[in-house]
């Protein structure tokens, strides 16, 4: 085993980045991406990612087919995610009206999709596939 090797995890440690081996991107990584990386750093094998593993398979292709699925509906121009804002920061929200401040909820819509948003979302799908084998 590699000793002494070092992993950060997510944008708040990105002031680690210089001194890490490894570091991992986003607010919340691809679920797999930290996985991946401790067996990169100590040297070792992931036996769930083994040809051995007899489950492998089906699940590579429900993982494949989850993302066409998504992708198939972005492209449809549905936003099937809150859209991503890494600021700190409070976002105010409209202004209601009073029938709207009686209600229990109120239900926003967003704007359908643009196709450069499509596009930008289509390949974060494909890269969240990706990140289960390289981080």
């Amino acid at each position: 085993m590699i000793k002494d090797r070092k992993m950060a995890v997510g944008t708040c440690a990105s002031e680690l980045k210089p001194i890490v081996d490894k570091f991992i991107e986003g607010c919340m990584p691809f679920p797999n991406s930290t996985h991946m990386v401790v067996h990169q750093l100590s040297g070792t094998w992931c036996s769930v990612l083994s040809l051995h593993n007899r489950h492998l398979v089906p699940a590579l292709f429900d993982t494949l087919m989850l993302c066409e699925k998504r992708k198939r509906l972005l492209r449809s121009g549905q936003r099937i995610d809150i859209p991503w804002q890494p600021e700190d920061k409070l976002f105010p929200p409209r202004e209601f009206s009073p029938a709207e401040l009686q209600q229990d909820y109120i239900s926003e819509s967003f704007e359908p999709l643009t196709k450069m948003e499509i596009r930008k979302l289509c390949q974060e799908e494909n890269r969240s596939i990706l990140a289960t084998f390289f981080p």
